[in-house]
């Protein structure tokens, strides 16, 4: 084709060296336009055909690749190897030609890093959708994998423009072992820390954690090499890097989730000068005030027997909370003193309510402590209170 050209040239009265080089302009301005049109059939045709096959299809996995660009990226690949292919056919080899080949070599394989990333992208996007992608997630080795390939492909692309093997650089990289720790320390801390978290399975996403000394309080929304995505109860987001939740102690609260239940417990202060003894009169007596007759125990006293009214109260409490329709009884019920303090006797309530979301659990909890505050005055006892200093 190129002496096709020369003849040409030299038909119109053009002479070399002059006719040569004009040739071989035209010929890689005609290349270059073979190669623009190629992608632009890529662009605008065979993209439209492949979406158009895409939303037909009935997988969903077919239209994640589309969206998040591998097709797109592929398609680049075919300007870069015609341009490669027809570089080599048309023209003898030469030092400039051995240079362009290198760069589009190097482009080739620096677009096809960028859709290995495309594509392990699409993947991770693929997993999600399924319910084990919250025990196990994937991000964090496709993350390592990334490094893995780039750091490759970086090797490749400098041993081709440099036209030296990939060995020698791998051999002078070796002696800058230390430097390649201090650089990616926070990367293999990651990675051993990721690799703990998913075998022991101590963290998932979807799980509410606590981390201690810090405000961090909520859902575990992402989990990746480097770090971890918290959703905080206030709607901010905390990020904190992997390793730091295996060298630091947080409390995961994942428990609620796969019981559905959260724990009640909490104390009322009793005035132990309240505190007194009772007999059968007294249980009658609350028997005829509906408000709590029907969480009355029975309780017989022989004649000259009594009871203290903390302790009706405290049979009373008992009753009240295993009748609740709310409060799990499939867990503990303990209704229990604690040792006395300066501020009263700690009557402390520890029960499980059938309740995930805390707002509603918050409800439930004062509901259940206003009932049982306002009925207090009932069995003669005192809530222990703080006089005021006027």
């Amino acid at each position: 084709m190129q002496e096709t050209i020369i003849y040409w040239i030299k038909s119109i009265g053009l002479k070399d060296p002059l006719a040569f080089y004009l040739a071989k302009g035209i010929l890689v301005v005609l290349i270059l336009f073979i190669a623009w049109i190629l992608n632009l059939i890529a662009r605008f045709i065979l993209f439209r055909i492949i979406k158009k096959i895409t939303l037909k299809t009935k997988n969903n996995w077919d239209d994640i690749l589309y969206e998040q660009g591998v097709i797109k990226k592929i398609a680049r690949l075919i300007p870069a190897l015609s341009l490669y292919i027809m570089l080599s056919l048309i023209f003898l080899p030469s030092p400039l030609l051995a240079i362009l080949n290198r760069i589009i070599l190097s482009y080739m394989i620096g677009l096809g890093i960028w859709i290995c990333f495309a594509l392990m992208n699409a993947i991770d996007y693929i997993y999600r959708n399924y319910e084990i992608s919250r025990k196990r997630p994937i991000k964090g080795y496709l993350q390592i994998l990334k490094i893995f390939i780039l750091i490759v492909g970086a090797i490749i692309i400098i041993s081709t423009l440099i036209n030296k093997s990939p060995w020698g650089i791998i051999a002078g990289l070796s002696a800058m072992t230390a430097v390649l720790m201090l650089i990616f320390k926070d990367t293999l801390l990651g990675l051993v820390a990721g690799i703990q978290l998913n075998s022991n399975n101590m963290l998932q996403i979807g799980d509410f954690i606590t981390i201690n000394g810090t405000d961090i309080d909520g859902e575990v929304i992402d989990i990746s090499l480097h770090s971890v995505q918290i959703l905080n109860y206030d709607k901010t987001v905390s990020m904190i890097p992997t390793y730091y939740l295996v060298t630091n102690a947080y409390k995961n609260w994942k428990g609620i989730k796969e019981t559905g239940v959260r724990r009640l417990k909490k104390a009322l202060f009793i005035d132990m000068n309240s505190v007194k003894f009772v007999n059968g009169s007294f249980i009658k007596r609350l028997i005829e005030q509906k408000e709590i007759s029907h969480y009355i125990p029975e309780i017989e006293l022989k004649e000259n027997e009594s009871i203290t009214n903390l302790t009706v109260f405290r049979l009373f409490i008992t009753k009240y909370l295993t009748e609740h329709p709310r409060v799990s009884q499939n867990f503990s019920i303990i209704v229990r003193h604690l040792d006395p303090t300066p501020t009263g006797l700690p009557l402390e309530l520890y029960l499980y309510m059938n309740e995930k979301e805390l707002s509603l659990f918050e409800n439930l909890q004062a509901g259940v402590l206003d009932y049982l505050i306002a009925c207090i005055p009932l069995f003669e006892l005192k809530i222990f209170q703080m006089k005021s200093i006027d």
